[in-house]
């Protein structure tokens, strides 16, 4: 079975929750991750053409422009981002606006953009997974193709099966296998040519140009019920994914020693942890209660209450990333084991509805206790640790 069939059996038929487990499925080839991995926070993120990157590569930027080589995979959050080179890995990304890609990506590409484009010259080797408000595909998919959010546009190839969930398609070009998709509207025009079956869910019969190829069924299916809550539901979950993924990896690495006490303490002190994240959670609401009807310390009360509501997303990192390292097969350090851990972890949410909230509040009161653990053992000045966690997803 394809990684497309694969994901699209899991999600076909589920109820809503089980959205999220195609995006983390989708990133489940992040699991090999090198021993040795390049972090950049920078303006502009620029391989000019004979340059090249010979390493995997974590990358914050405004811009991003690849016009030479990227030997390995590459992680970004970007503004922009323009590949005209190569990336012989995987290229997984979050952008704010458009993802260009006319030079040659020998993986896979998966994230959220706002526009996404492969464009004539533009080759990806694997799978496509994309959550976007526009896609356009004129160039050279090789594997499968997943497709959610607004629009998509096909006037090039895709090698395998296509699938996804968009309001507008419009097909026009090559697809080697299947068609399955959700639309609101769907046009097939003459250059679209289809090896498999074209099955696709819309109130709405598509406007098929006679040309058109289509070997095996072509028939329209009842649509599910609530489409366009289902679609932005797919692309606010898919986002919430990645943000969670990319705004770790950023914690971990601006608060290097900091988060390192934290996985550490959850390892090897899990009672302690425990104890301090309850704590936390507990009696920061009647510290910052003391300090507002004090009125001096109003906006120390501000503050407390700001680094609250920010615990509740940021405080299952180092809980995640300490569960992480415990995976076998787990690499790359803490980045790798913080990867691993977050696909894990929401896949367990997602898949596991009934208890998806004690999973989420086991790692809620477990970071925020190793968070804790981490500042209150760093007052000390002459306090030194060896962060087991790191250290064994590393091995």
């Amino acid at each position: 079975m394809s990684l497309g069939s694969a994901i699209w059996s899991l999600q076909s038929g589920a109820p809503r929750r089980l959205l999220f487990a195609a995006t983390a499925l989708a990133a489940m080839v992040l699991l090999p991750l090198p021993g040795g991995l390049d972090v950049f926070d920078t303006g502009i993120y620029l391989i000019v053409e004979g340059d090249l990157q010979d390493e995997d590569a974590y990358v914050l930027t405004d811009s991003g422009i690849i016009e030479g080589v990227v030997d390995g995979d590459l992680v970004i959050a970007a503004g922009d981002l323009r590949v005209t080179g190569l990336i012989t890995g995987d290229l997984t990304m979050v952008s704010a606006g458009s993802v260009v890609i006319s030079g040659e990506v020998q993986g896979s590409v998966r994230g959220v953009a706002r526009e996404v484009r492969v464009e004539e010259s533009g080759v990806v080797g694997d799978d496509l997974v994309v959550a976007a408000i526009t896609t356009r595909v004129r160039g050279n998919v090789r594997r499968d193709a997943i497709v959610f959010g607004g629009r998509f546009d096909l006037t090039g190839e895709i090698g395998r099966d296509l699938h996804g969930r968009f309001v507008r398609g419009n097909l026009d070009g090559r697809i080697g296998r299947n068609v399955d998709i959700s639309t609101s509207s769907l046009d097939i025009g003459p250059g679209a040519v289809v090896g498999g079956s074209l099955r696709y869910r819309s109130n709405r019969s598509a406007a098929a140009d006679p040309a058109a190829s289509i070997t095996g069924q072509f028939e329209r299916l009842s649509p599910r019920p609530s489409f366009f809550v289902d679609v932005w539901w797919t692309l606010a979950t898919m986002l919430g994914f990645f943000a969670f993924l990319f705004s770790g990896i950023l914690l971990l690495w601006l608060m290097r020693e900091t988060s390192d006490r934290a996985i550490e303490a959850i390892v090897t002190r899990p009672w302690r942890t425990l104890l301090f994240g309850l704590g936390a959670i507990v009696l920061l609401p009647l510290v910052i209660m003391m300090f507002v009807v004090s009125f001096v310390g109003v906006p120390v009360a501000i503050l407390l209450g700001v680094l609250y509501l920010l615990g509740f997303f940021f405080g299952p990192i180092p809980a995640v990333a300490a569960a992480g390292s415990k995976i076998p097969g787990g690499r790359g350090g803490v980045f790798g084991a913080f990867v691993v851990g977050a696909i894990v972890w929401q896949l367990g949410i997602a898949l596991l509805s009934f208890i998806a909230g004690a999973l989420y509040v086991i790692a809620l009161v477990w970071g925020v206790g190793g968070w804790a653990v981490a500042v209150w053992d760093g007052r000390s000045p002459g306090y030194s640790s060896v962060p087991a966690a790191a250290t064994t997803a590393s091995t």
